[in-house]
C-alpha cells in the first residue's frame, strides 16, 4: 500500500517535456539505488498497481490529484520516451467497458488506449477534425483509426468515407484499416502508393494481407530496398529517439513472406553503406529463410565482421539456423579470438559450442 500525499506527479497537466526532465534526472542517479528510490516514490505518489499488462508494464489506480480514481498505464522502465498513459477512465467505467468490449465481440488489444465510441461516432469526429491544426488533425485522427480497428469489420459507409478523401498524413494507419474490412479498396490505395515515387509512407503496411497478396509485393520490396534513394527515407521510430535512416520494415516484411531467399537479401547486409542496425536485421531474416543452408560461405563472412552488431547478429543467426557447414565453425573460432574481451559473445558462444 501507498502512503497518500499531498503532491501527486501523475496528474493530467503533467507534459512530455516535464516528464522527460524528470526521467533523465533519475537516469543520473540510477547508480544510487537510495536516490533513485526516492525520486520513484515521488513520482509514483498516490498510485496503487492493481494489474499487470505484462513485461514492465502495470496498471495503476490513481489516489489523488486530477487523475484520482481513475486508471493509468505506467512503464515502470521510467523511459524518457514512454510516458504515462492517463485513461481518463475512473475504476467503474475501466472495469465495466472491458467486458462490454469482450460482449460486444470487439478486439481487446489496447483497451484503455482506444476510444470506446460507436462507429458512427468515431467516423463523424474523424471528418470534424478536418478542420484542426496539423499536428492538432493527426493525432486526433491517428487515435480515432486506432479505435476503429477496434471493430472485426467497419461498415461499407465507414470504408466509402475513410477512402472517399484519404489524408496522407495519417495514410499508413488508414489503409491498414480498411484493408481488415474491403481488401479490394485497401489493396487499390496501398498498390497506387507503394509504385509512387515516395512508398515510404506505406512500406510498413504492405505485409497486411494473406499470403498471395504478401508475395504480390515482395519483388516491389526488394526494388524499394536496393533502390537507396528510397530505402534511406525508410525511417521508423526503432527505439522511440533513434531517427538514424532506416529499411528494418521492409526487411521485417521481406522476412515474412514465403518466397523469401537469402540469395536476395545477402547483399543488403553485406553493404557497409546501409546503416548497422538494418544489416543486423537483414541477418536476422537470412538466417530464417528456407535456403539459408545454402548460402553459408555468406554468413560466415557477416560473422567475421569488425563491426559488433553485424557479426553479433550473424553468430545469433548461424545458431538459431543449426548452420554447421566447417566455413561457420571456423567463423565461430575466429569470433571467440577477435571478441575475446566482450562477455556477451564469449557467452553465447559457450552455449553454441
Amino acid at each position: 500500500d501507498r502512503i497518500v500525499t499531498n503532491t501527486t506527479f501523475l496528474d493530467a497537466s503533467l507534459t512530455p517535456e516535464i516528464w522527460k526532465q524528470v526521467m533523465r534526472g533519475m537516469n543520473m542517479v540510477e547508480s544510487d539505488a537510495e536516490a533513485y528510490d526516492k525520486l520513484l516514490e515521488q513520482v509514483v505518489a498516490n498510485a496503487v498497481v492493481i494489474g499487470t499488462q505484462g513485461c514492465t508494464y502495470d496498471t495503476i489506480l490513481m489516489c489523488g490529484g486530477s487523475e484520482n480514481g481513475k486508471i493509468v498505464y505506467i512503464d515502470w522502465n521510467m523511459d524518457e520516451d514512454y510516458p504515462p498513459h492517463f485513461t481518463h477512465m475512473t475504476f467503474d467505467e475501466w472495469y465495466l467497458g472491458f467486458f462490454k468490449e469482450i460482449v460486444a465481440k470487439n478486439r481487446m488489444k489496447a483497451y484503455g488506449y482506444r476510444r470506446l465510441d460507436s462507429e458512427e461516432k468515431l467516423i463523424s469526429d474523424y471528418e470534424k477534425a478536418a478542420t484542426l491544426e496539423s499536428k492538432e488533425r493527426i493525432d486526433e485522427r491517428e487515435i480515432i483509426l486506432s479505435s476503429l480497428g477496434r471493430f472485426h469489420f467497419l461498415s461499407s459507409d465507414t470504408v466509402r468515407r475513410l477512402s472517399a478523401a484519404p489524408d496522407e498524413d495519417v495514410i499508413d494507419s488508414l489503409i491498414r484499416l480498411i484493408i481488415w474490412s474491403d481488401e479490394e479498396t485497401g489493396l487499390a490505395m496501398l498498390d497506387e502508393r507503394l509504385f509512387s515515387d515516395h512508398p515510404e509512407r506505406v512500406i510498413s503496411i504492405c505485409g497486411t494481407g494473406s499470403t498471395k497478396v504478401k508475395e504480390k509485393y515482395y519483388r516491389r520490396a526488394l526494388e524499394i530496398l536496393y533502390n537507396h534513394e528510397m530505402s534511406q527515407r525508410l525511417i521508423p521510430a526503432i527505439n522511440g529517439r533513434d531517427q538514424e535512416p532506416c529499411a528494418r520494415d521492409i526487411l521485417f516484411f521481406l522476412g515474412s513472406c514465403s518466397c523469401r531467399s537469402a540469395k536476395d537479401i545477402i547483399p543488403y547486409a553485406e553493404s557497409e553503406r546501409n546503416p548497422d542496425k538494418c544489416r543486423g536485421t537483414a541477418e536476422y531474416v537470412i538466417c530464417n529463410c528456407p535456403d539459408v543452408a545454402q548460402y553459408q560461405e555468406a554468413v560466415a563472412r557477416l560473422m567475421h565482421s569488425s563491426v559488433y552488431k553485424v557479426a553479433f547478429n550473424a553468430m545469433q543467426g548461424a545458431h538459431r539456423a543449426n548452420l554447421k557447414d566447417p566455413v561457420i565453425m571456423n567463423a565461430y573460432r575466429w569470433m571467440k579470438e577477435y571478441y575475446k574481451d566482450d562477455n556477451t559473445i564469449q557467452s553465447n558462444l559457450e552455449n553454441i559450442e
